[in-house]
C-alpha cells in the first residue's frame, strides 16, 4: 500500500515487483486480489486507486479490463 487519506476513506495501491517469469501468470491477479481484499475488508477504504507509471503500458491494459474504472 502506498498512500491513503483516512478522511475520505481513500487508499492508493502502487507498484508491485515480480520476476519476469511470473508476470502474466496467476501470481499477478492473486496478489492484486489480496491487496484489494486488504484494502476493502481490513482497512476502512471506500475507494481504492491503482497507480502506475506512465510507461507501464502492460499494467494500464490490465486495469483497463472490464470491472475497473479510469
Amino acid at each position: 500500500m502506498c498512500d491513503g487519506s483516512p478522511g475520505d476513506a481513500r487508499l492508493e495501491v502502487g507498484a508491485t515487483g515480480y520476476p519476469p517469469q511470473v508476470r502474466g501468470s496467476t501470481v499477478d491477479p492473486a496478489a492484486e486480489l489480496l491487496s484489494l481484499g486488504l484494502a476493502f475488508e481490513a482497512l476502512p477504504s471506500g475507494r481504492v486507486q491503482l497507480t502506475t507509471d506512465v510507461s507501464d503500458v502492460r499494467f494500464q491494459r490490465a486495469v483497463a479490463r472490464p470491472g475497473s474504472g479510469r
